[in-house]
């Protein structure tokens, strides 16, 4: 497999002096924080719902070797190489 770290990095910086891209960028965040905004407000129970995640995220990093493990047998097991 070739490197492409030299593209990349090329491709970065070039987008991130690029005003167009940046504008469609601002633009997504804003729509992203809108559209958030308006769910967590529609749905009863968001708080509650976050701090659960919350929970999850921090349980499945905190066991992360075990899920790696049971991804790969899983993988194995279906003929898939890891």
């Amino acid at each position: 497999m070739k490197s492409t770290t030299n593209r990349f990095r090329q491709s970065s910086k070039a987008a991130l002096e690029n005003a167009k891209i940046q504008a469609s960028l601002r633009g997504l965040y804003t729509g992203f924080n809108k559209a958030r905004q308006q769910a967590s407000e529609a749905t009863e129970g968001w708080e509650a719902m976050q701090n659960q995640a919350r929970v999850i995220k921090a349980h499945t990093l905190d066991n992360l070797d075990h899920y790696l493990e049971m991804v790969e047998s899983n993988v194995k097991n279906n003929g898939g190489k890891v």
